[in-house]
């Protein structure tokens, strides 16, 4: 009994190890920078275009975006935007950050809706 026993422990660990192995992937391989047209062509886009501007990924005009509003970060400002992708349009801007980790020369935040 002990024997098989050592034997299917044996089998379950080499399954493992072989499961492991074939699923690992190398950080190298997952990163991509996405940073000008041919870039941009190697990928699917939904609701996006650069030809009106190029080397810019941007939303597109002609195609209704699947979701309503994109969070956009506010740089050096602690707070994040919230955008109707339909119109481009600043909703709200809320607070995601104390203001002491916000940049000193930061213009006051509007109060959000």
């Amino acid at each position: 009994m002990n024997r098989l026993s050592n034997k299917i422990l044996i089998l379950i660990f080499t399954s493992l190890f072989i499961l492991i192995l074939s699923g690992t992937v190398s950080a190298a391989q997952l990163q991509q920078n996405y940073t000008n047209d041919s870039d941009f062509d190697n990928g699917t886009m939904v609701g996006l275009e650069h030809n009106t501007t190029h080397n810019q990924l941007q939303l597109s005009n002609s195609s209704q975006s699947e979701f309503p509003y994109i969070w956009v970060p506010n740089s050096n400002q602690g707070t994040v935007s919230k955008i109707n992708t339909i119109t481009g349009m600043e909703l709200a801007r809320y607070r995601v950050a104390p203001s002491s980790s916000a940049s000193a020369a930061s213009p006051p935040v509007p109060p959000s809706t």
